[in-house]
């Protein structure tokens, strides 16, 4: 089962409206309760989430006990409440630490250069989005379904009103001609790196040694734009939370080697947070 043929299990627009307003009258903690006993339910009710966590874990190194399995499954839970705190502006930017970031990533927000920030479903993204000004204007490309609950949540509640989505299916050539416009004129574009592709050419790469397939339009999409491109990943240690932004400094930027930069980069930022590996699919080819 590949990630586009999952239900989406974590939160429909209407669920993630209702998670934003529990959060903004009672605040963190009962959103965290809430994500607990949702990662409780799943785990016992979801046979192939189970099995798909276990074999992750095993490939990892770490034992596929129960008890690590659930721990699998609230990490997820709890980087969607740390998403809503995100959005509402209210997550503690004393938690994030600028670990290990790219001076010419720097350059480009200081100087509101633009660029494109290919990111992995390991840690939480949004935690990211933080450092920046709120006015920065971002390009977020999504997949369909999800653009779909985005792009109504990110207008009307959350802080950031400068972000466009977009839906990767509906991207042609005037798509990109237009990504290129608003790369010009200083805009970041993020994207997700480590998915596969339903309906468009896919490259096999290596992740934790394993056989993997990543989209090879999301690298193809980088080396056209013809703007710096990073790796961006934010990695949860406790209540504080690890930036690392690294250039892919190729002087010819060829896709297939782009996605197997990345998926080195991917593994790295998965052994060093295991239980934040989220892909509940099966991710691994062989």
């Amino acid at each position: 089962m590949k990630w586009y043929e999952v239900k989406e299990r974590s939160a429909g627009e209407k669920r993630l409206i209702l998670t934003y307003y529990i959060y903004k009258i009672f605040g963190r903690y009962p959103v965290v309760l809430i994500a607990f006993f949702v990662a409780l339910i799943t785990f016992l009710k979801s046979k192939d989430l189970r099995f798909y966590s276990k074999k992750y874990l095993e490939i990892a190194g770490i034992k596929p006990s129960h008890f690590n399995i659930f721990r699998h499954f609230l990490s997820y839970a709890i980087s969607q409440v740390d998403k809503i705190e995100v959005f509402c502006g209210k997550y503690n930017k004393g938690n994030i630490c600028k670990a290990d970031i790219a001076y010419s990533f720097s350059d480009c927000e200081k100087q509101n250069k633009g660029c494109i920030c290919i990111f992995s479903h390991v840690g939480n993204i949004d935690i990211a989005r933080t450092l920046m000004d709120e006015n920065r204007k971002i390009s977020i490309i999504l997949s369909l379904e999800q653009a779909k609950i985005f792009r109504n949540f990110l207008n009307n509640f959350s802080i950031f009103k400068k972000v466009t989505v977009f839906a990767v299916e509906e991207m042609g050539a005037d798509t990109v001609l237009l990504l290129k416009q608003r790369a010009d004129d200083g805009e970041m574009i993020f994207i997700a790196g480590d998915r596969s592709s339903k309906n468009s050419r896919n490259t096999e790469v290596k992740v934790l040694g394993r056989k993997a397939e990543f989209s090879l339009g999301t690298f193809k999409l980088a080396e056209l734009l013809e703007i710096p491109v990073f790796f961006i990943s934010a990695i949860k240690i406790k209540r504080n939370c690890k930036i690392i932004v690294k250039e892919f400094k190729t002087f010819e930027k060829c896709a297939k080697k782009m996605a197997e930069s990345f998926a080195d980069f991917v593994s790295e930022e998965a052994l060093s947070a295991p239980f934040q590996f989220y892909h509940f699919y099966d991710f691994f080819i062989d």
